[in-house]
């Protein structure tokens, strides 16, 4: 497994932030929740708060060390939220779990048990083991995502660099997004990262899962990978929903 040479090994205690990065990640998590929650666009949320689009855009890819207090008390009340709620560092997942049926709660506990043992798996190893998601059918735009394989990657080498972000990774097989991607590349998938042009992203829609390429969020275009680069607009972005974005590819 070769890994880009700008990536270097880091050890536990370098993987510390500061109080500014400690902020600015808080705020990226929790703007891009409620832009989900609402399903807002950031051009939604700039009319709504009066903030100027390019000031989310910096919040939404934490971009801003120390953004001013009157931007984040805009958001807030865009969202119809207290200043505490919105900076409230309490998961979310207590949130959805109230909303689920028995049936996903007892799924999203297994797959705990899961993710469970995958840590302590790792803490015995030495390493920072995820899973890798691997769709069983054709890979394709528009392809069925309904199970991973049971392979894992030490991403320990990349926490430096992509921290908590990095979610899962998605193996790529066969031939359907070259030259973009080849055959067993790894895609490193990161969350609560808005979107920008070029950025490729996991979208989810329906029961079909497409790997796409983002070119503008107002209105929402994307364009698909591979040897013929087609954009395409999406009429009822309502119903598209963004998984994670490419951070990296091990290849």
């Amino acid at each position: 497994m070769r890994e880009p040479s700008a990536i270097y090994g880091t050890s536990k205690t370098t993987m510390e932030t500061n109080h500014f990065d400690s902020m600015k990640y808080l705020l990226q998590e929790k703007l891009n929740h409620q832009l989900s929650l609402k399903n807002w666009t950031l051009k939604t949320l700039s009319d709504h708060s009066g903030v100027p689009y390019e000031t989310l855009k910096k919040l939404a890819n934490a971009k801003i060390d120390n953004p001013s207090l009157q931007s984040v008390c805009k958001v807030a009340q865009a969202f119809e939220c207290s200043l505490d709620t919105f900076l409230s560092d309490e998961s979310d997942l207590v949130h959805k779990l109230q909303t689920l049926s028995p049936r996903s709660v007892e799924f999203l506990n297994a797959i705990a048990d899961f993710e469970l043992a995958l840590t302590v798996r790792s803490s015995e190893s030495g390493q920072f083991l995820i899973p890798v998601i691997l769709p069983t059918g054709p890979m394709m735009n528009g392809m069925i995502c309904d199970s991973f394989c049971t392979e894992y990657i030490d991403i320990f080498p990349y926490l430096r660099r992509f921290g908590s972000h990095i979610l899962c990774a998605f193996k790529i097989c066969g031939d359907t997004y070259r030259p973009t991607y080849l055959d067993g590349d790894l895609l490193l998938i990161g969350r609560n990262q808005q979107p920008h042009y070029g950025t490729v992203g996991i979208f989810l829609h329906h029961n079909q899962l497409h790997l796409c390429r983002y070119i503008t969020e107002f209105p929402l275009q994307l364009e698909t990978i591979g040897a013929q680069r087609v954009p395409f607009h999406v009429s009822t972005p309502e119903d598209w929903t963004l998984f994670g974005c490419v951070l990296t590819v091990i290849r």
